[in-house]
């Protein structure tokens, strides 16, 4: 917590001077010592500006913050109804022209209790609530962070009733490419999401910080499949999940894809994962759920 924006450092086992101006001490610098300690630096509530309501909440380092080595950003933090006008469309901006320079920044939630869940006023967040989920081979610490190092993450903006979404995209040999992978050698681009407990909202497929297709959700399990074809160049795909009243429920961080003009075929292909999602309170309270194929 400083002046100018809050961070955590997850995975560190010791103290990391976080003094800014201090003996010249810098936001890269912090950064550096968290990476040492094989750790993971995530940016918490960058738009939160609330003046001297909650002074240094919002991120005031958006300019020299080397963002090539932070692994996580929270789109929200706190009270649902707040946050979704307020913050999470403000944050979704600065997420997506930071990835539109190469960087790749996971997404997460965050309670930001400080009152143990007593705290019950208009703006109170019990732990858990939002909830991240975070594709991981284990329930292990070095799993868990090396999952969001990855962007395997997925944020249910209310909390974990919220229903799931799962994002995949077709490789050339059929396997299925999962979030945080890379895919290469695809003209055409099949993505698939899955859907557990949102019948009547809406799904959304969006590339490269541009919403391309929406579709209604007519079941309490359905997949639901979107195709593009997106032309040589490198990409990104997430998924977005809206309710009734238009507000995100669910953001998925990104497959990346690097397509090919559509005439010239190609079977190649990277990336892989495997594993569990394991649900992860931003506070690092976890449980396994493991998903089954259907």
């Amino acid at each position: 917590t400083t002046y100018s924006g809050h961070g955590n450092s997850v995975g560190t086992s010791s103290y990391i001077e976080h003094r800014l101006g201090y003996n010249d001490r810098t936001v890269a610098g912090i950064v550096d010592d968290v990476a040492a300690q094989n750790a993971i630096f995530i940016v918490n509530h960058p738009m939160l500006d609330l003046g001297d309501q909650c002074i240094g909440c919002a991120w005031g380092h958006v300019d020299d913050t080397p963002w090539d080595k932070v692994a996580g950003m929270e789109l929200i933090t706190g009270n649902f109804e707040i946050g979704v006008q307020a913050f999470v469309p403000r944050v979704i901006t600065l997420w997506d022209s930071l990835l539109d320079q190469g960087n790749r920044i996971a997404v997460v939630g965050g309670s930001d209790d400080h009152r143990a869940g007593l705290d019950t006023g208009p703006t109170s967040s019990k732990i858990g609530s939002p909830t991240t989920l975070v594709l991981a081979d284990n329930l292990s610490e070095a799993a868990i962070i090396d999952a969001v190092a990855k962007g395997r993450t997925i944020v249910q903006l209310r909390g974990p009733d919220d229903p799931f979404v799962e994002l995949t995209i077709d490789r050339p040999d059929g396997t299925a490419a999962e979030i945080g992978d890379d895919v290469t050698g695809v003209a055409h681009v099949t993505a698939t999401a899955h859907i557990v407990g949102g019948d009547g909202t809406f799904v959304q497929l969006w590339r490269d910080g541009k919403k391309l297709e929406a579709k209604p959700v007519t079941d309490d399990d359905v997949r639901v499949t979107f195709t593009d074809t997106p032309g040589a160049e490198h990409h990104r795909y997430r998924a977005e999940l809206l309710n009734d009243l238009n507000q995100r429920i669910v953001v998925t961080s990104h497959i990346y894809v690097d397509g090919i003009a559509a005439d010239e075929g190609c079977g190649c292909q990277t990336g892989s994962a495997s594993g569990g999602l394991a649900v992860v309170a931003l506070g690092l309270v976890l449980r396994r759920r493991r998903r089954v194929a259907g």
